[in-house]
């Protein structure tokens, strides 16, 4: 990583693109509610998939979680995943989150209906439907 730890314009693409791994069945171009498992989403985060983060310095992370959120009409599905690595002796995490897809029909499309910004407590105004989703998911696990 440069300095100030900055995510490289590679890695962060590498990032968002592996977040719609924890769809179930994304892998197989047929995404289905449901979160995929645990073995499919490392080998694509940090392992031999096409956007995998292996040839990075974020290769040697650790893949800690690989959490559901809920989008509209209560749908639950794969929403990301949380990494962890140590760097200069710091602990850093990366939270991914994927994006609305049209395949996952209409509960993705109502989330994003949901148009409007809301607050995300100091980060600044967010779209509303993220935040829905982003509050649904399990407490994200940070402990190593």
């Amino acid at each position: 990583m440069p300095v100030n730890d900055i995510l490289t314009p590679l890695e962060a693409s590498y990032i968002a693109t592996n977040s719609y791994f924890a769809l179930k069945d994304w892998i197989r171009n047929a995404p289905v509610a449901g979160v995929e498992t645990r073995a499919n989403v490392h080998n694509s985060v940090l392992g031999t998939g096409a956007t995998s983060l292996k040839g990075t310095e974020l290769g040697r992370a650790n893949l800690k979680q690989i959490f559901s959120g809920t989008t509209g009409m209560g749908t639950s599905s794969g929403f990301g995943y949380v990494l962890k690595y140590r760097k200069d002796h710091l602990r850093h995490t990366v939270i991914a989150t994927r994006g609305t897809r049209p395949e996952m029909g209409i509960p993705d499309l109502l989330t994003d209906a949901r148009a409007g910004m809301t607050g995300f407590g100091d980060f600044g105004p967010v779209h509303k439907g993220f935040k829905n989703t982003f509050d649904s998911a399990p407490q994200v696990q940070l402990s190593s």
